[in-house]
């Protein structure tokens, strides 16, 4: 970590990471912008702690930028109508309602809020409940 010299617009600190090769390519990640060594510190151990978990969700982290991260992983998972699928919900509900807020700052208040939101997500999720039979669904046996 390092403070760059007292200038105009400088004087935040950084951290520069290597993290473990996805596809055997160096992966260095640097953050900057920090006002205190201690804070780039912890976020540093957050990255690292993250990379040891398999999951890290940084403290700049929007929802929109890990929802597409997250439709990345699912592209390579679904066939391409399921994808499709999920891409339209994240992109035509989620992103624009909660896409602005940094991830570990999201709240159910925020979600509670969105009520719509919810509305058409659940009337989205639950295309084939009338067509299933058995405790907590709706519709009769095909």
């Amino acid at each position: 970590m390092w403070r760059l010299l007292e200038e105009a617009g400088h004087g935040s600190w950084t951290y520069c990471v290597d993290l473990a090769p996805e596809d055997g390519k160096r992966k260095t990640r640097w953050r900057g912008g920090f006002a205190s060594r201690a804070e780039a510190a912890r976020e540093m151990r957050a990255v690292l702690d993250g990379e040891l978990r398999g999951v890290y969700e940084g403290s700049r982290v929007t929802v929109a930028g890990f929802l597409r991260q997250w439709l990345g992983v699912k592209k390579e998972e679904h066939a391409p109508n399921t994808y499709a699928g999920y891409e339209a919900c994240v992109e035509r509900d989620l992103i624009p309602a909660f896409g602005r807020y940094r991830l570990p700052d999201l709240r159910p208040k925020h979600i509670t809020r969105s009520s719509s939101v919810v509305m058409r997500l659940r009337r989205a999720t639950s295309c084939c409940a009338t067509d299933r039979a058995g405790p907590g669904h709706s519709g009769s046996a095909a």
